[in-house]
């Protein structure tokens, strides 16, 4: 566990603070009863983490045709140039090209 102290605020960081937070989430939906007989009974944390990307799943094919995911790997203006000047010759044409939300990520 690693205490790290910002804004006035002491913060823990645990390795286990994500798979206790998907636990509370799958309770409070009422889908902590999940159990998945293919996964090992001791690894409560890969089970919790488990049964919520099965949820995920799950609303994602229930939202099949009405959500559009796209991965983009370049500078944010240049990219946001090409979708606007239709220049961008990779990319669908059913692709939208209005956005209501872009998530940013500097992950190489």
């Amino acid at each position: 566990m690693v205490r790290t102290q910002g804004s006035g605020k002491q913060h823990t960081q645990d390795m286990f603070d994500t798979p206790r937070h998907i636990r509370e989430f799958l309770f409070q939906q009422y889908l902590d009863g999940y159990v998945n007989p293919n996964e090992p009974p001791d690894a409560p944390a890969f089970s919790h983490v488990s049964a919520f990307f099965d949820e995920v799943v799950k609303s994602l094919v229930a939202l099949r045709g009405r959500v559009k995911l796209e991965m983009l790997c370049g500078e944010l203006t240049q990219e946001l140039s090409k979708m606007k000047l239709r220049s961008d010759q990779t990319r669908p044409t059913e692709f939208p090209r209005l956005y209501s939300r872009a998530y940013l990520s500097n992950i190489p």
